[in-house]
């Protein structure tokens, strides 16, 4: 009798807890399922890139003369570098490295002018780099201008946004930086 009673206590105990933990489940069930909801909609969200800065307002003039400003990049992923058309070392190496990433980027797309990506070259030297020096550096480097834009202006407003804006030094270009 000592071992039934034993059997019976052991299935007793047995129906108790897996009733408890098979009722658990069930009240636990809306909770699940929206612990789950909570997961997916967390995968599916991609976090906000971080803003390390803001470009102010600039008012410049493109390789073509037209008037270009910030809103004209609005909704826009930008990529920019700094040049000035006499340089010999590095702006020429410059020029052709965001050539080679235009060409990546643009590989595939039907209009890259009306993709959401858009190349920007400042002119440090905007004295000198008139538009059409601009232009003829652009076709020198047999530079895409579909969706690349040079820009220069008066040596006041491009000192502002590159140094201000982009915090990028830059300072008069020297003469003999012609033959450097």
């Amino acid at each position: 009798m000592g071992a039934a009673s034993l059997f019976d206590f052991t299935d007793l105990f047995d129906r108790i807890v897996f009733d408890a933990v098979r009722g658990w489940g069930k009240r636990m069930k809306p909770l699940r399922l929206t612990m789950l909801l909570c997961l997916v909609l967390a995968a599916c969200t991609k976090p906000a890139l971080p803003v390390l800065g803001e470009i102010s307002e600039f008012h410049l003039t493109t390789q073509e003369g037209r008037s270009f400003s910030k809103s004209d990049m609005a909704g826009k992923i930008w990529v920019a570098n700094f040049i000035f058309t006499s340089c010999a070392g590095t702006c020429p190496l410059l020029t052709e490295r965001m050539k080679k990433l235009q060409t990546s980027l643009n590989a595939g797309m039907e209009n890259p002018e009306r993709a959401p990506l858009h190349f920007v070259s400042f002119s440090v030297d905007p004295e000198r780099d008139t538009p059409e020096v601009l232009q003829e550096y652009a076709k020198r480097h047999d530079v895409d201008l579909s969706n690349w834009t040079f820009l220069t202006g008066p040596f006041e407003e491009v000192s502002r946004t590159v140094v201000k804006g982009f915090k990028v030094s830059m300072g008069k270009v020297p003469v003999s930086a012609e033959t450097a």
